[in-house]
């Protein structure tokens, strides 16, 4: 008879993500589109990656770490992940059985309790005060 399993997100899957991410991320900016992506990339090695793909190609890589707690996650999960692996429903669940590996020196650090919109401004704010530091290759 076969065992029930949980479900469980891995670890090279999550870094698989990251590095897919990255990459396609790389070619929109290897176009001249500035490509800003959303993701949880809970390890260092994977974070330090997606830099290497865009710094070796000379495209400026920006890593922003939006700070939340994990209780603050919670309370915004709408898949209700966070309440199954607290049952043991899920595991290895980022901040719950899974580390989170948090940013060595992130260009910029965002509180996660701060409202979308003051977030979404200390990014842009950040953004203009680069201007023109931030280059694209030659397309």
């Amino acid at each position: 008879m076969r065992s029930e399993q949980r479900p469980r997100v891995r670890r090279a899957g999550r870094d698989e993500n990251v590095r897919r991410v990255a990459e396609v991320a790389k070619l929109f900016a290897e176009s001249g589109v500035v490509a800003v992506v959303a993701l949880i990339s809970p390890y260092a090695a994977a974070r330090t990656l997606a830099r290497s793909l865009h710094e070796s190609a000379g495209i400026a890589f920006i890593e922003v770490y939006v700070a939340t707690p994990v209780a603050v996650c919670a309370s915004r999960d709408p898949k209700g992940y966070y309440a199954r692996a607290r049952t043991g429903a899920m595991v290895s669940l980022t901040g719950v059985d899974d580390p989170y590996e948090v940013p060595a020196s992130p260009e910029l650090v965002i509180d996660g309790n701060a409202s979308v919109d003051e977030s979404v401004g200390l990014i842009l704010e950040y953004l203009g005060g680069l201007g023109e530091g931030i280059s694209s290759p030659a397309v």
